[in-house]
């Protein structure tokens, strides 16, 4: 307890917030933070990997996996006002669990996007393998589209 009191007054001394506060409106309104949080954490992860498959330049990934980092952080943080009220259960493990993903990958595209590029290529084959099926049985089916 002694931990949460000195980490809450270095946290005021810097911030100006009272960090109980802080703490218990993240707690509060855990709900509307994670409804953001999580798609926004999934979708700009989404979002990096695609860059790095496309071979977007490296500042514009670095400026996806800053913003993709900061929700991440952000959803840690959260995270960790339930934990130091002792509150363990399964949605905050999932929670740090996607966290911990999401920074992790994003590290990966700025460390070494080459070999996360050649991991994305070998997941998309079998995908584009079927599109490339459906599109020839449909070339070849009876049914054809009206072409009025």
């Amino acid at each position: 307890m002694t931990l949460l009191y000195l980490s809450g007054d270095l946290f005021n001394s810097f911030t100006g917030v009272n960090a109980a506060s802080l703490f218990e409106f993240s707690r509060a309104h855990c709900i509307g933070i994670c409804a953001f949080l999580v798609p926004a954490n999934l979708l700009a992860t989404l979002q990096t990997l695609i860059w790095v498959g496309l071979h977007r330049s490296a500042s514009q990934i670095r400026l996806m996996v800053g913003v993709s980092g900061l929700y991440a952080l952000v959803m840690l943080g959260h995270v960790a006002t339930w934990f130091m009220i002792g509150v363990v259960a399964g949605p905050t493990f999932v929670l740090t669990g996607l966290a911990l993903t999401c920074l992790s990958l994003n590290s990966w595209a700025i460390a070494h996007p080459s070999s996360l590029v050649a991991l994305l290529q070998r997941i998309s084959q079998p995908f584009g393998a079927i599109a490339h099926s459906l599109a020839h049985r449909l070339e070849h089916s009876l049914w054809k589209p009206s072409t009025r």
